[in-house]
């Protein structure tokens, strides 16, 4: 049990009440307003005590991204609603996500099977590490 974070969640909640947030909704929306809420569909991948991991979606000829993720699925979840704007409703488009699962910082590629034929999109995810301190040390 982490007693410091239990005490400023119990002091947000104390300044919510003050402030005549007395419901469940306003004390949680209270909580939810000071980030120290973690969703479970939001929480972003930590890889150090200084480093967290969001997600980029990318098409193979822009230079600009579709899109920032905190999550790699709403990343995935993008790339595959483009695709199917491209085809008919009633067509039948099955996902995979192609990328080398023992390296977490290659990007995964979406490919599409309509039918019997498999092929690329041009839609890509990479895993972006970004620090919340400049380390001088580290290679630039």
């Amino acid at each position: 049990m982490n007693t410091k974070a239990l005490n400023a969640l119990a002091d947000v909640i104390c300044r919510a009440q003050a402030n005549g947030k007395r419901t469940p909704m306003g004390i949680a929306m209270a909580i939810d307003c000071a980030q120290m809420f973690r969703h479970p569909e939001s929480t972003t991948a930590r890889t150090s005590d200084s480093e967290l991991t969001i997600y980029r979606a990318v098409y193979e000829h822009d230079l600009i991204p579709i899109g920032l993720y905190t999550t790699e699925k709403a990343a995935r979840q993008h790339c595959e609603a483009l695709v199917s704007r491209e085809h008919p409703a009633t067509e039948a488009l099955f996902f995979d996500w192609i990328g080398d699962e023992s390296d977490p910082e290659e990007p995964h590629e979406l490919v599409v099977t309509m039918g019997s034929a498999e092929q690329p999109t041009g839609y890509a995810v990479y895993p972006v590490p970004v620090a919340d301190a400049y380390d001088a040390e580290a290679e630039e």
